[in-house]
């Protein structure tokens, strides 16, 4: 399937070239993605126009020499869906989840079809995997139950998460029954992606890393087996891979009990020890600094190179240890993937069955 497509053959098998493309490569730090901006300044507009997703996916695709294309969307689509309203101003904005009556709110959202208004999300998969380099894997996207419920609780981003942690451990039930209905939707929502156009899919777990390992387990890793035994009975001919972000200290656990296809590595691990445990059962996905690649330098290919030895015997995509920032200039993007291909031909000469 697919078999001219370099990212998605390498999770079957090792290739002589490296897969290479970027979280949040789409967007942001694109004069062409800008110039846009300039015009629709509601990024919720952008998040709903088939037109506009179309041509900001296709952005990235255009300008460098990557393999994969994400669709331009939000992981806060779903919450958006089940009928939470969503801003941007700048950051995500949501009208709380009132907790006291959190069960009644899930019981009637559990009743919504959330692909009516999800539906410029699939209209745009299919408009991008028509006009897309054939050879260019279409990745889709969805956020997890444990950071969607952070967002959908708080209202937007936070540091601490102080009322959902608070939440979880006072009323675990209650805020069971809200991640439940999430496994749900993200399981619908990412089996529709595919009947769309994707041919990769990933789960986002942004704040994964501020949970302890209890909570990590029952908050994040229970929840993700779930949505991945449940994708891969729908789907399993596509590519799934999880990130847990900062969830270094239990990636082991994680890869035992959800088994994803791809793991998605953040930037604060121990890449060797990563390797040694854990290439030969899952393939590893990252994890160069976002911030470096803002920096550029000798430090960024040096630290590239290092990345690419480090995962030299297995199975591997390069990507970020989380998504490009809007500073990052379009020559150090370049000047990464220009190294990534130069070490492909130096050190991969011959595929590996």
């Amino acid at each position: 399937m697919f078999d001219t497509h370099v990212l998605y053959n390498t999770f079957y098998r090792k290739l002589n070239r490296t897969p290479i493309w970027f979280m949040r490569q789409a967007g942001r730090h694109l004069p062409e993605f800008r110039e846009i901006r300039s015009r629709q300044t509601d990024l919720m507009k952008l998040f709903l126009s088939p037109a506009d997703i179309h041509e900001i996916t296709l952005q990235p695709a255009r300008r460098y020499d990557i393999d994969g294309a994400i669709i331009f969307s939000d992981i806060l689509v779903i919450p958006y869906a089940l009928g939470q309203d969503l801003q941007f101003s700048p950051g995500p904005k949501l009208p709380a989840l009132d907790l006291k009556n959190i069960e009644e709110w899930c019981k009637k959202a559990v009743q919504v079809d959330i692909h009516e208004k999800l539906q410029p999300v699939y209209e745009s998969l299919s408009m991008v995997r028509e006009s897309l380099d054939p050879k260019k894997t279409l990745i889709g996207f969805a956020g997890a139950p444990w950071t969607l419920a952070c967002y959908m609780i708080e209202g937007e981003s936070s540091r601490t998460h102080l009322k959902t942690k608070t939440f979880a451990y006072q009323h675990p039930e209650k805020l069971q029954t809200l991640i439940t209905l999430l496994e749900g939707a993200i399981v619908d929502f990412l089996e529709r992606q595919v009947s769309s156009g994707a041919q990769v899919v990933q789960l986002f777990d942004s704040w994964a890393g501020i949970l302890p390992q209890t909570s990590f387990m029952k908050w994040c890793v229970e929840p993700a087996a779930r949505i991945v035994k449940a994708f891969k009975e729908r789907c399993p001919d596509t590519p799934i891979i999880c990130f847990p972000k900062g969830g270094q200290g239990y990636y082991e656990s994680y890869v035992q009990t959800v088994k994803p296809d791809g793991l998605s590595l953040d930037s604060f691990i121990d890449d060797a020890r990563v390797a040694a445990q854990l290439q030969s059962k899952v393939l590893l996905q990252g994890n160069l600094d976002p911030q470096l690649l803002v920096a550029g330098g000798p430090l960024l290919e040096a630290e590239t190179l290092r990345i690419l030895d480090t995962y030299r015997n297995g199975r591997h995509i390069f990507n970020l240890g989380h998504g490009v920032l809007p500073e990052v200039p379009v020559a150090h993007v370049e000047k990464v993937i220009e190294t990534v291909r130069r070490w492909d031909a130096e050190n991969l000469t011959a595929e590996v069955a």
